[in-house]
């Protein structure tokens, strides 16, 4: 059962029954009366409106666009010319990769001013995550929102994930973890009419697979960005694990930059740190205990980045925190070199068949030296804690010793911080976001 945690003068309650004043407003669409230029599938920046006829002719000069390179791409990626033309060949797959995401890009937004919907943030594993303003503050949160009543298994099964989402988040706000959203509210209120369920939290910045896919076109990161990035996105899952979570999603798209300082904290005199350098771990809809007794034999997570033990195979198994790192491996091998040898697999069986072949050379191989060294090694723990599973709570505490063994593998020990620390690649190429978390690049 959820408790009540009072932090930085706001009470955290406990999903309820009752009806409560409505606390927080779900934003429409903005772009009808401000006009929206969308950067990243995540977030827009406000421009000019665009009328419905001019995101039509955007889209289709774009989807021509596409086309074009992608017969580019196909006509040099042949041997030879792959091989002597080389750099202009990356340099078109970069290209093309852009064109695709920005198609999908004004499909959304023309999808979104024909609707009016309310502004998306994004999708989590249960539905999605809405943009709103806290009542009173008109701070701008992030909101995940069921309606009560639709009367199927779906509608049960989605409150059950944002119970189990809210306890967590209530659980590292106590704790005051860094790199988790702040949880601000989970009750009943009316939306757009309905009585629903809504839990409130804090607004981050971009996620990694979006600032991925701005920075590189779907190339790879640097070595000592993939790195930093993969020092905090354990040490994320190693508080989680030390709390009681599992996870059981891990995936670029569930970690997110921080969004500068925190409001609540300024708003009370609590001097807070600057927070878009800080990788947060979001979307806990999945979350079971740490050695639990729940075993099932339903796949849980993302199937590209799931780890081979997480491919059930139709018998029932408890998860685990090693399954978390066998995902962030994979995480990092797919930043580092943008691919992973089982994403064209044509099914969920393929897949399962070729991580379950596949060895720690053949992975690390895809990366640059630097990088292979510490992913191979994290990879040969996570394989050795699956082959003997830690039976007690405590082994999996932050400072036991396979979650230091994991930290120290990827040179976590020795990582530079604060000034010292190499710029993110986002960061080189100026491309940062506002206050509210769109992303925009330098001009």
């Amino acid at each position: 059962m959820l408790k009540q945690v009072y932090v930085c003068g706001l009470w955290l309650c406990p999903m309820a029954a009752c009806k409560i004043v409505p606390a927080f407003t779900i934003l429409e669409n903005p772009s009808a009366a401000a006009g929206l230029h969308v950067i990243g599938p995540r977030m827009a920046r406000r421009r000019g409106a665009p009328s419905e006829a001019s995101l039509l002719r955007q889209l289709a000069a774009e989807r021509r666009r596409h086309r074009e390179l992608k017969t580019l791409v196909s006509e040099m990626d042949v041997p030879p010319t792959c091989y002597w033309k080389g750099p202009e060949l990356a340099a078109a797959k970069r290209r093309r990769l852009r064109a695709k995401t920005h198609v999908q890009q004004l499909v959304s937004t023309l999808r979104q001013v024909r609707e009016s919907e309310p502004w998306q943030l994004g999708e989590g594993s249960f539905g999605r995550v809405l943009l709103g303003r806290q009542a009173g503050s008109g701070e701008l949160v992030a909101l995940k929102v069921i309606p009560h009543g639709s009367g199927d298994g779906n509608d049960t099964l989605a409150v059950a994930q944002l119970r189990t989402e809210a306890e967590v988040l209530a659980l590292m706000t106590e704790r005051r973890e860094p790199g988790f959203p702040r949880l601000l509210h989970c009750a009943t209120q009316d939306v757009a009419g309905r009585s629903s369920l809504v839990l409130a939290m804090e607004l981050l910045g971009p996620n990694i697979d979006d600032l991925w896919w701005e920075a590189t076109g779907g190339t790879s990161f640097s070595v000592a960005s993939t790195l930093r990035i993969g020092r905090q996105m354990l040490a994320r899952l190693q508080h989680l694990h030390s709390a009681g979570f599992v996870h059981n999603d891990v995936s670029p798209r569930n970690f997110c930059m921080g969004r500068g300082h925190d409001a609540v904290e300024a708003a009370v005199g609590v001097k807070s740190e600057d927070r878009t350098s800080v990788v947060h771990l979001v979307d806990f809809g999945s979350a079971t205990p740490v050695c639990g007794q729940l075993m099932t034999d339903e796949f849980r997570g993302t199937w590209l980045f799931a780890g081979a033990p997480s491919h059930t195979g139709g018998l029932p198994r408890a998860c685990t925190p090693a399954d978390d790192i066998a995902s962030l491996v994979n995480c990092l091998i797919y930043l580092g070199s943008g691919s992973l040898p089982w994403e064209h697999s044509s099914s969920e069986a393929e897949s399962e068949a070729a991580k379950k072949t596949v060895m720690a050379e053949q992975l690390t191989s895809l990366l640059p030296e630097a990088l292979g060294g510490p992913v191979g090694r994290l990879w040969q723990l996570a394989r050795q804690a699956h082959r003997s599973p830690l039976i007690n709570i405590h082994e999996y505490a932050y400072d036991a010793d396979w979650p230091t063994a994991c930290r120290a593998a990827l040179g976590a020990d020795v990582m530079p911080c604060g000034s010292n620390a190499p710029n993110y690649d986002w960061e080189e190429v100026g491309i940062t976001w506002s206050a509210s978390g769109e992303i925009m690049h330098a001009r």
